[in-house]
């Protein structure tokens, strides 16, 4: 949406309310502000809190950006005006939000219960609280004083204007008669200063309502995270990710950039009574015509206004869904490069978008239809009133000039205030939108705070008290009925479409479909799910009961909490913390609390920050910490040592690693008791071993620790073993005891345990292969492999320079038609604004005797009115035109960004920030989306309007174009300053919000605010958010209020024009004609002030469209070459062979494959292990071509510190190998069919949302029996036929309402039901317990025996039945044999790492 100055006084045209969605849903970048930590220089104070009064009043703070000669950086912007800071407006939220919030819920809590009791019936519920209340009237200030008392000076200044111009057109008709008189000096000096003086009090005004509404924001912004950090996002939440980001980045925007509205309409009764009572005054009866006239175009502009608010608000629904897709697509890109399935996840994505294409394309068409309507109010009113006026008073040539057009001044004030009518409905009901949407949100019940009192007991540190547990309902952000008949309209669409395509299944298939599964299957239920609603389509799985009475824990003890997968144990923890709902009982804990949880939150920082995590530095205890968490050897790997940046989720690590970073943040933060979920299934044998005796029982030895874990091998070192089932706790002492008590544990044997090679004397080749130094120094670990270049793994974000290319407004336009349509429509453009100049300079021939003396004075008049039809005529066909251009270039935009993105190497996302990527999705496509078409259209009807106001003047007095044209030259000279630097700054506010929603983003993904809870960290992130919103509302404050210094400076030469105007007129010309001029030169006051900033707006706004082009064109993609078709049934045997495979990750970086060579056969199952950082993992990438061994087809680069792409140092040795799938070198086959062909089971599942039964069958090519069939082989048919839906239970974002090893299971029956001939297994099995894993291992044994697999294994006794073994070592091949050969040889590295198992 257009800002608000243009809102607020434009003449002619209005800004769209969808102005206010320039930011949505969005997105997330680096965690602190330009990669925060480089943030390195102290701020320049704010100039404005510096200046005084009478230099602000002038803009002189804005000067140093205008009067800089360089381009604006970031060090260039001052500091947040302290006002406006998120931290003293959540100040205003704490003390009249919060309050009225506690009263609600307590009023609501009786009504509920008194309802359920039975003892109420009647009656209304509670009120909620009015979150426009808070905003119009808890945060207006003095401010909004100042801008309302300003704004009614600045309107009083319009008015005086017509006035001024009746008594200095009188004088000239005075004159006529009389020689003598002379000039009017009071009139006529107010006439010519009354421009400048109108547009310094509205610059003063908007300047207040800009700090008004950035403050705004920055509240509502800052409240929604408060709220955020007590929410309890878990498992079972039903809020998406999508959603939450769109409270931050759209529905605060909407509310920011348009509440000055509210106070701006109080006014409008003023603006609008005013000049007709002047107008009632002087035309008398006839004035009563022009109040019909509005009451007849005004409520069909608002009807059609209604019809494009009703498009917007579908638009912003299913711009939830779409970005929910493209969400997940994004944050599971791996897994869908893996697959490649990059084709049905961009299908999805743009079925949604096609919803809001129709959606745009509507609510465009609709709105220039009010447009068009409102646009011709003016002329239609003059007309009207006019013609009346003259008809009964008889009013003849003579007198026309001094009685009739004074009054078109006030008659088009009082239009120009009826025609926004529309506008302020439609965006009062955005705000209305957008204030339910925020108030549902922060109406959400907040996590329950349970009191955690110390035991009675002083040697129990932790017991519970008949206590038991369950997930609570899952918070859901209501929605609003207008969003519920969105929802089952497009639920009834796909229903539709899915009994068309069910009907066309040939007969055979339909009674396979129709076959019962056997009475252990769940049966399908897609007959169910056309009689469900959309909330109960969003079902969640049933909440897990918890019951760990009876649980005691002693201080200073280890206690180990086992079971099978989904028992219990996460939960377990999650009851311990407070983030599961207490049902019952209580639980006593004595002491601080470190939390681990099962999948580790890693945050984009360094090593070191991740460890540290907001506490204090302490040299000694963090390089204890590092040594007995087994990091020693992974930071001199690392690149810069622990300053080595990591990516967002830790993408540049290892599961390991990031298992062990965690691990060290708990360790570090040296806490009375340590909650630990199973941190050691990620991590190599011989490294949990050393963990367990170096960490959990040497470290952590006299602190209370709770394990949970399935590596039961360690169970004799417990002092306290917990088994659980099902939420119960089965059995509880030392392991002995249970031993004694005959408890079965081969369900639960560990991994390692079973098949453990004997203690067979092995030499001390390697005694001690995870040996850490006992002495280690700050600079062991803060000096990695290349210092310099782990430092900063992500790439900064492009930022563009210069002046807009004209080919990108080229390129803009051919989106809306194509070549040969684009001259059709600039001619109805031009025919549509010529017919209003014409009419103005129609006026000066009414009276006229000499020009067009044929036609009748009268008839002239009628002709004025005639014209009105003709110009309604040419704008509908424009606004048919743009509608239709809009449905076809958004869905080309977003097509080419989305399909562009999709097709980049994985190391572009490893190294982009996911928040930067979504922003191009969001912010930057939403103003292209709407909000730059405004102003595209605007800056063309202004241009047109503004020459034909001079050829009008020229026409009536040629020589005045020797004033008229140096004054335009000035003008361009303003322009051109202004453009310049709100550019720039557009440019740099672009660039602030992407850390706003990455804080956001990473702060609600995974275990983000579990974490942060946990360790008590809520108020530095809430310092670190609010820092990063401070400098985004700096930004957008800056390039708002330079349209003010714009339109003053502008104002300032205009009235110079109104100057020229007046004394050429009283010299040369009739009243008549100086009527017509002065009124040509008002609007031309008006309207070269607001060209000034529109243009420099819509140059500011293409940065938008520059961002998404950049991303649609510029990007590196993967190769889409293939020189070789493979038949159909490739690979029919399986056989993988590498040929002196050599690569690395990126240029810079060192190679972490050196010279591969490796031959698998078709059938075989290859074992595959070695240390951390051994280049197990890295093989995928070659196998998979995540990585391209062909430097003809490696994409190009994207250089850290700019963003822009680079050439490669052709002094650098490349990549170089081939990988064969028999016998095929898949670097010329095409690269989806490659990654078709082979199956993956990776360390870190992922799950999408969606159905069971599309988790697992991505491409809908299976039957529900065969999907059945493979449950059962994972061990997951049991918890799927419990599920209230079967397949068609839907799975929460990342699939967090399944457990890890339940993601796992599911992971591993999509890839038997991709039936690939080539398998590949990453630790695939970590998170199962035993029992589990040795039936999977079953399947696979059973099953696979065609398939080629390939097991990357942490756990050796996984791969000990494989075929062969192979052992890496520093990125080659230090062994590979079968397992009994290796194992044979007492030197082989095999049994070195069977060693570290035995010590």
């Amino acid at each position: 949406m257009a800002n608000s100055t243009d809102q607020m006084s434009k003449p002619i045209e209005k800004v769209s309310p969808m102005e206010t969605i320039s930011l949505s849903r969005s997105s997330n970048d680096s965690i602190k502000f330009s990669e925060l930590s480089k943030e390195e220089f102290i701020r320049k104070p704010c100039l404005e809190e510096q200046h005084n009064c009478c230099f602000n009043l002038f803009f002189c703070f804005y000067f140093p950006f205008i009067c800089h000669c360089k381009g604006l950086t970031d060090t260039d912007i001052y500091e947040c005006h302290s006002e406006d800071k998120a931290e003293t407006m959540s100040s205003i939220v704490k003390k009249n939000w919060d309050p009225q919030v506690t009263d609600y819920l307590k009023l609501k809590t009786e009504f509920d219960t008194a309802i359920a009791e039975g003892r109420q019936t009647t009656g209304k519920p509670p009120k909620p609280p009015s979150i426009l209340r808070l905003i119009a009237l808890d945060a207006a200030g003095y401010r909004v004083v100042i801008g309302v008392v300003t704004q009614m000076i600045y309107y009083g200044f319009l008015i005086v204007q017509p006035a001024m111009m009746q008594l200095v057109l009188r004088a000239i008709e005075n004159r006529d008669r009389d020689p003598s008189v002379g000039f009017p000096y009071a009139p006529g000096i107010i006439l010519i200063l009354a421009p400048f003086l109108s547009f310094f009090f509205e610059a003063l005004s908007i300047r207040m309502y800009f700090h008004y509404m950035v403050a705004c924001r920055a509240m509502l912004i800052g409240k929604i995270f408060d709220k955020t950090l007590n929410l309890n996002i878990s498992a079972q939440s039903n809020i998406d990710t999508g959603r939450m980001i769109s409270l931050v980045s759209s529905d605060s925007m909407i509310i920011g950039n348009s509440i000055w509205q509210i106070f701006y309409t109080s006014l409008v009764p003023l603006q609008l009574i005013v000049p007709l009572i002047l107008v009632i005054i002087n035309f008398r009866v006839s004035a009563y015509v022009s109040i019909g006239v509005l009451l007849i175009f005004i409520p069909l502009s608002t009807f059609f206004m209604g019809l494009s608010g009703k498009a917007i608000h579908r638009y912003m629904t299913h711009g939830d869904a779409r970005m929910k897709i493209s969400n997940e697509t994004f944050q599971g890109i791996r897994v869908v490069k893996f697959s490649g399935l990059e084709s049905v996840f961009t299908d999805n994505i743009k079925q949604a978008r096609a919803k809001q294409n129709t959606d745009s394309a509507w609510f465009v068409l609709w709105s220039h239809v009010s447009h068009s309507i409102v646009r011709n109010l003016s002329q239609a009113v003059n007309g009207a009133t006019f013609t009346t006026f003259v008809h009964i008073n008889g009013v003849d040539r003579s007198e026309f000039g001094s009685r009739v057009i004074p009054n078109f001044g006030y008659l088009n004030y009082s239009t120009n205030e009826a025609n926004q009518f529309p506008y302020y409905f439609q965006t009062l009901t955005l705000i209305y939108y957008a204030t339910q949407r925020i108030k549902q949100f922060l109406l959400l019940p907040e996590m329950k705070h349970e009191v955690r009192n110390p035991p009675k007991d002083a040697n129990i540190v932790l017991q519970f008290n008949d206590a038991s547990f369950k997930w609570p309902d899952p918070p859901e952000i209501l929605k609003t009925e207008d969003e519920k008949e969105v929802i089952a309209k497009d639920e009834e669409a796909k229903l539709k479409d899915q009994n068309r395509r069910e009907d066309k299944v040939p007969e055979e298939m339909q009674e396979m479909k129709e076959t019962p599964p056997s009475s252990l299957h769940k049966p399908s239920t897609l007959s169910l799910l056309r009689h469900l609603t959309p909330t109960q389509m969003e079902a969640i799985q049933t909440s897990l009961l918890l019951r760990p009475h009876p649980t005691r824990l002693l201080p200073r003890s280890l206690t180990m909490v086992v079971g099978g997968v989904g028992s219990g144990k996460s939960s377990f923890g999650a009851a311990v913390i407070g983030e599961i709902e207490q049902v019952e009982g209580n639980v006593d804990v004595k002491g601080s609390i470190a939390f681990c949880p099962q999948t580790p939150w890693i945050t984009n920082n360094t090593v070191r920050g991740n460890i540290v995590f907001g506490s204090s530095f302490d040299e000694r205890k963090y390089l204890n910490t590092v040594r007995s968490c087994a990091l020693v050897s992974d930071l001199k790997m690392l690149s810069s040592g622990d300053q080595t940046a990591i990516g967002e989720k830790g993408v540049n690590l290892s599961g390991g690693q990031k298992a062990r970073i965690q691990l060290a943040r708990a360790v570090y933060s040296d806490r009375d008791i340590y909650l630990l979920d199973d941190p050691l299934s990620a991590v190599d044998a011989h490294v949990g071993r050393y963990l367990m005796e170096e960490c959990i029982t040497g470290v952590l030895k006299g602190k209370t620790v709770i394990l949970m874990t399935n590596q039961l091998q360690f169970l004799n070192r417990a002092d306290n073993v917990i088994l659980l089932n099902r939420g119960n706790v089965v059995a509880q002492g030392t392991y002995a005891q249970l031993k004694e008590k005959a408890i079965n544990f081969d369900k639960y044997i560990t991994k390692m345990d079973k098949d453990e090679p004997p203690n067979e004397a092995t030499p001390a080749l390697s005694p001690s292969p995870i040996t850490q130094p006992t002495e280690i120094t700050l600079a062991d670990v803060e000096t990695g492999a290349d210092s310099a270049a782990g430092k900063q793994l992500l790439t900064e974000e492009e930022m563009g320079s210069g002046s807009i290319n004209m080919s990108l407004y080229c390129s803009y336009l051919t989106s809306f038609f194509p070549i040969a349509v684009v001259p059709l429509f600039f001619v109805v453009c031009l025919l549509a604004e010529s017919v209003p100049v014409f009419q103005t300079y129609w006026l000066s021939i009414i009276p006229s005797n000499t020009v067009f003396p044929a036609i009748d004075y009268k008839w002239k008049i009628n002709m004025y009115s005639l014209l009105c039809v003709v110009g309604l005529v040419f704008f509908l066909v424009r606004a048919c035109f743009l509608g239709a251009g809009t449905k076809r270039s958004t869905r080309i935009v977003h097509d080419r960004l989305l399909d562009h993105v999709i097709h980049c190497p994985p190391s572009f996302f490893d190294t982009t920030p996911m928040g930067r990527i979504l922003n191009r999705f969001t912010g930057d496509l939403s103003q292209v989306d709407q909000n730059l078409l405004y102003f595209f259209m605007a800056v063309i009807n202004y241009w047109i309007a503004m020459f034909g106001q001079l050829i009008i003047i020229g026409l009536q007095t040629p020589i005045f174009l020797a004033v008229g044209l140096p004054i335009l030259l000035v003008l361009l000279v303003i322009l051109v300053l202004y453009t310049k630097t709100a550019r720039d700054i557009q440019r740099l506010d672009g660039i602030a919000r992407s850390p706003v929603m990455t804080l956001y983003s990473e702060s609600i993904s995974g275990a983000g605010l579990v974490t942060i809870r946990a360790y008590h960290q809520q108020d530095v992130w809430r310092k670190r958010f609010f820092d990063a919103v401070d400098q985004w509302t700096c930004r957008s404050f800056l390039f708002s209020v330079g349209k003010n210094w714009s339109e003053l400076y502008a104002s300032m030469i205009s009235t110079c024009f109104m100057a020229g105007v007046v004394v050429f007129g009283w010299n040369f010309m009739n009243s008549a004609q100086l009527g017509v001029c002065v009124m040509a030169a008002m609007t031309y006051s008006h309207l070269s002030t607001y060209l000034v900033h529109m243009t420099a707006d819509l140059d500011a706004k293409m940065t938008s469209f520059e961002r998404v082009r950049f991303y649609s064109t510029k990007l590196p993609q993967e190769t889409k070459i293939s020189s070789v078709t493979p038949p159909p049934e490739w690979p029919q045997k399986g056989q993988i062979q590498f040929d002196h495979v050599t690569f690395r990750y990126r240029p810079g970086l060192p190679f972490v494959l050196t010279d591969i060579n490796l031959d698998i056969a078709g059938g075989e199952k290859l074992g595959v292990c070695g240390r951390t950082g051994a280049g197990k993992s890295s093989l995928l990438f070659a196998l998979f071509r995540l990585v391209e061994l062909d430097p003809a087809l490696a994409p190009k680069m994207l250089d850290i510190d700019t963003g822009l792409p680079i050439k490669t140092d052709p002094t650098e040795a490349p990549n170089s190998g081939r990988v064969l799938i028999d016998g095929v070198d898949i670097s010329k086959v095409e690269l989806s069919r490659v990654r078709k062909a082979i199956a993956i089971i990776p360390q870190d599942p992922t799950l999408f949302a969606g159905t069971v039964r599309y988790n697992l069958d991505l491409v809908s090519k299976c039957t529900d029996d065969r999907i059945w069939e493979v449950l059962d082989m994972v061990e997951m048919h049991e918890v799927i036929a419990g599920l209230q839906y079967g397949l068609d239970s839907q799975v929460a974002e990342g699939g967090s309402n399944f457990s890890a090893g339940q993601r796992q299971l599911l992971c591993f029956g999509r890839a038997i039901l991709n039936n690939c001939k080539i398998i590949v297994l990453d630790e695939a099995t970590a998170s199962v317990d035993v029992d589990s894993d040795a039936k999977i291992q079953r399947t696979i044994r059973e099953h696979f025996v065609d398939k080629t697999l390939i097991v990357i294994a942490h756990r050796l006794n996984t791969i000990l039945d494989s075929d062969r073994i192979l052992v890496m070592e520093a990125g080659q091949v230090a062994e590979i044999d079968s397992p009994s050969t290796l194992k044979s040889n007492s030197s082989s590295a095999l049994n070195a790492l069977i060693h570290s198992l035995e010590h």
